[in-house]
């Protein structure tokens, strides 16, 4: 049985894949299935998997209805004991995946594993330790952690279901609150994973933040959250405009 499933979604990411696929591929834990779903690439992506056909365990490439539909697409085929998802262009660091699994086999009931993330791009590196989790009310600030640092037991997938394909920022938050909903636990891991800026939930920022809001009503959380949430969004604004005037 494999240690890992390894699920990159993708799509047009020919010149990011080489590193993310490199990263998993060198760890010094080899139990690990990888599982690429590409959206029917046009940039010749297809160079990158038939370099490392050796390497995909499972290979997918059509078009898909978003990155919900990606993943769910991919979680089909897990055959490991513990789930993570990476974009192209992100990376493990150099043989976290032997701490990761050191950590997850502690945990004997369902639980959501996350861990410390490095934001990097062209200029700079931002190194990000995975907060304490915090539940109920806290909640309205979001998670405290990035889905790529995210691992958790294969078995979750029967007991919280796929991803929602109506969402298409916020589909790991809204899986996320499903799992609490369902009573899974949170668990600080050590996971360190490199992330490229950039992404869809950077570009669509307030999209985002409406879809969250939309799944904390939808999925019952209690009601005044939702005036919590913008109040919290808005000193979050206001703290940012004074830090950048600082300077």
């Amino acid at each position: 049985m494999y240690k890992f499933s390894v699920i990159i979604a993708c799509f047009n990411s020919k010149k990011k894949l080489t590193k993310t696929i490199e990263s998993v591929i060198s760890q010094n834990i080899k139990e690990v299935q990888l599982i690429i779903v590409d959206g029917g690439s046009t940039d010749n992506s297809n160079e990158i998997f038939n370099k490392y056909k050796n390497n995909i365990n499972i290979l997918i490439s059509e078009k898909d209805n978003g990155i919900a539909d990606a993943w769910n697409k991919g979680l089909k085929y897990v055959e490991g004991e513990f789930v993570n998802f990476l974009n192209a262009g992100d990376f493990y660091e150099r043989n976290i995946l032997e701490s990761v699994y050191s950590s997850c086999i502690k945990y004997k009931d369902d639980f959501i594993g996350y861990g410390n993330i490095t934001l990097y791009d062209d200029k700079s590196t931002d190194f990000n330790l995975g907060k304490h989790y915090k539940k109920n009310i806290f909640l309205i600030n979001g998670f405290s952690f990035m889905h790529p640092t995210v691992f958790f037991p294969s078995r979750l997938i029967t007991k919280v279901g796929f991803f929602n394909i109506d969402k298409r920022i916020a589909i790991d938050t809204d899986w996320l609150l499903r799992c609490i909903k369902c009573n899974v636990d949170f668990h600080y891991i050590n996971s360190h994973i490199y992330m490229e800026r950039g992404g869809i939930s950077d570009k669509y920022k307030y999209a985002a933040m409406g879809e969250y809001l939309d799944s904390l009503v939808s999925q019952k959380f209690p009601i005044f959250y939702v005036p919590l949430f913008f109040i919290a969004r808005l000193l979050g604004s206001l703290k940012l405009l004074f830090h950048k005037n600082s300077f």
